[in-house]
């Protein structure tokens, strides 16, 4: 079975990111606000990036040393 590496979650998080900008270009905060899906949609990437931080942090710890500086809980 193919096991997912480190690369393979750094992806993800970038997909994520990628995918908050896109969903939220050129909208005001009010706009943002006001828009249920988009929201909804931003709120889900977000929870991607905490999940995937919270599941792999040692793993990225222990192979990317400048992470290990972070105080990220």
């Amino acid at each position: 079975m193919y096991r997912r590496g480190n690369k393979e979650f750094i992806l993800d998080m970038f997909l994520a990111c990628q995918k908050i900008l896109e969903y939220t270009e050129g909208l005001s905060f009010e706009e943002f606000a006001a828009d249920n899906k988009t929201l909804d949609a931003v709120i889900r990437n977000i929870e991607i990036l905490g999940n995937t931080w919270r599941s792999r942090k040692k793993h990225f710890k222990r192979f990317y040393e400048e992470i290990s500086k972070c105080r990220m809980e």
